[in-house]
């Protein structure tokens, strides 16, 4: 429905105009071609993070470093 003017938007931005086909089937039969249930078995068998106290502390270190950096200019 607003693919001409998306594509307008794009070629004044120094991009490419959109090309004419159509909507995209999938190789699954879903129209996006995310196979959404293997997706979510594999993150379920993923392990647990484990971050460690001096990791979160040297990260906010460096976050209020910044921060205070950000606040100069």
């Amino acid at each position: 429905m607003f693919k001409p003017i998306l594509s307008a938007l794009n070629v004044a931005g120094g991009g490419k105009k959109f090309a004419q086909g159509g909507i995209l089937g999938s190789e699954t039969g879903g129209s996006s071609g995310i196979d959404y249930d293997k997706m979510a078995e594999a993150m379920s068998n993923l392990p647990s993070p484990v971050v460690s106290v001096d990791e979160i502390s040297t990260v906010s270190s460096r976050v209020s470093v910044i921060e205070n950096l950000s606040k100069s200019f």
